[in-house]
């Protein structure tokens, strides 16, 4: 492989509990429905919190709904952290030349908020976002939109990350798909490389191993 594109929340930052409590609570201020774990991350193939925000309530948001979502995340998000040794294996890819992106579907400011904070924005001179793709994940536009920004074809990057969604995205664009499973909330996702620790991704993108069963 000649590049490794990463998905962010819960792969390398900590955040997916903060993000679904923040849609969880914004709903209930907007007097929407109660929505479980898995029906807030189903909605995420349907695009960023307005969309997501949109089909819960049954109608559009307003800019100033918008707003309020986004102080509800930032009034949660005072602790949020790389998973242990994100920082590490960042180092090593860096330091074998590989170039390094992010492509998640989150929105540009809530990625540049997470990015920001943990400072692992330095690692990454490439972000796309959820605002920048005309099509959500599994679809592969924004994959290939960070793979172009690279200057490395699909076919020799590695797509890191932790759902079905994140790991059909990279099938889909011809990259390596490679399971982030560092998460202990993370189901077992048969058929991919898959990683169990941050510091496993290096020998799997070098190697082209399969990763654990």
């Amino acid at each position: 492989m000649k590049a490794v594109v990463f998905d962010m929340d819960g792969t390398l930052v900590d955040t997916m509990p903060l993000v679904l409590s923040t849609y969880a609570a914004t709903l209930r201020g907007l007097g929407g429905p109660e929505v479980t774990r898995e029906q807030i991350q189903g909605a995420f193939r349907l695009g960023t919190a307005p969309a997501v925000l949109a089909h819960f309530l049954g109608r559009a948001i307003t800019p100033e709904e918008l707003e309020r979502h986004r102080a509800e995340f930032r009034s949660r998000a005072t602790a949020v952290e790389p998973f242990p040794g994100v920082v590490a294996m960042l180092d090593t890819l860096r330091a074998g030349g590989l170039p390094l992106a992010v492509y998640t579907g989150a929105s540009r400011v809530g990625a540049r908020r997470s990015l920001g904070m943990t400072g692992l924005d330095a690692y990454f001179p490439v972000v796309v976002t959820g605002d920048d793709v005309p099509r959500q994940k599994p679809a592969a536009d924004g994959l290939h939109q960070a793979c172009a920004a690279l200057g490395v074809p699909a076919e020799r990057t590695a797509y890191v990350g932790d759902t079905v969604a994140d790991l059909d995205c990279a099938t889909a664009a011809g990259a390596r798909p490679v399971h982030a499973a560092w998460d202990a909330e993370v189901p077992h996702v048969p058929g991919h490389a898959r990683a169990g620790h941050p510091r496993e991704v290096p020998g799997l993108v070098a190697s082209g191993g399969s990763g654990r069963p």
